[in-house]
C-alpha cells in the first residue's frame, strides 16, 4: 500500500494556505493502466498546468502482474486515515480502500496491490511517481517506468551522475 500526499503548489503558497491550495486538485483513476492521476486546475491564465501520476509496479517470477482484483486506490486523505486515527494507524492499512476519485477536500494518492508469496519466492515492487506539464507526458512516463529494467537503468544513471558531481565538487565520503 502506498501513500503520497499532494501539494502541487509552490512551497511558500502551500505553507501559507495548504487547505486552499488543495481545492484546485482533481484526481482520476485509470484502472486499465493501474495509474492514479492528479491535476492542478489553473487559477489564472499565466499559471502553468501540472499533472502528477502514480503507479505501483509488481513483478513476480519475472512476469508483470496486472490483475484487476488486486488493485485498489484511494484519493481522499480523510477516508484513508479514518475518523479518530492518524498516519501511525490509518484505516487504509487494515481495510479495503474506497476507490474514491474526482474532487476531494484533502487529496492524496494511495494504491494497493495484492500478492501472495510462497516460501522462497521473490517479487519486485516499484513505487513510480511522475510529474509533467501535460496528461500525455506523465502517462508516457508511467508507461516507460513501468518496466523494471528502465527503472534500474535510471537509478544507475542517477548514481553515476551523483558520483560525478561529488568528484567535481571535491567532496569526500
Amino acid at each position: 500500500t502506498s501513500y503520497v500526499e499532494l501539494s502541487m503548489a509552490p512551497h511558500n503558497a502551500d505553507r501559507q494556505h495548504p487547505a486552499f491550495n488543495k481545492l484546485f486538485i482533481q484526481t482520476e483513476a485509470l484502472p486499465e493502466q493501474h495509474v492514479l492521476l492528479a491535476y492542478r486546475r489553473s487559477r489564472s491564465a499565466n499559471e502553468q498546468p501540472l499533472f502528477v501520476a502514480h503507479c505501483l509496479t509488481l513483478q513476480h517470477a519475472g512476469v508483470d502482474i496486472l490483475n484487476e482484483k488486486g488493485w485498489q486506490f484511494e484519493t481522499d486523505r480523510g477516508r484513508f486515515i479514518g475518523r479518530g486515527r492518524t498516519l501511525a494507524n490509518p484505516m487504509g492499512a487494515v481495510q479495503e480502500l474506497g476507490n474514491s476519485q474526482g474532487f476531494v477536500l484533502d487529496p492524496m494518492l494511495g494504491l494497493r496491490r495484492s500478492l501472495t508469496l510462497e516460501p522462497g519466492q521473490r517479487a519486485q515492487v516499484s513505487l513510480v511517481l511522475a510529474a509533467g506539464a501535460t496528461r500525455k507526458q506523465v502517462l508516457l512516463l508511467m508507461d516507460k517506468y513501468r518496466d523494471p529494467h528502465a527503472t534500474e537503468r535510471t537509478m544507475d544513471f542517477a548514481w553515476g551522475s551523483a558520483q560525478q558531481q561529488l568528484q567535481l565538487l571535491h567532496i569526500q565520503p
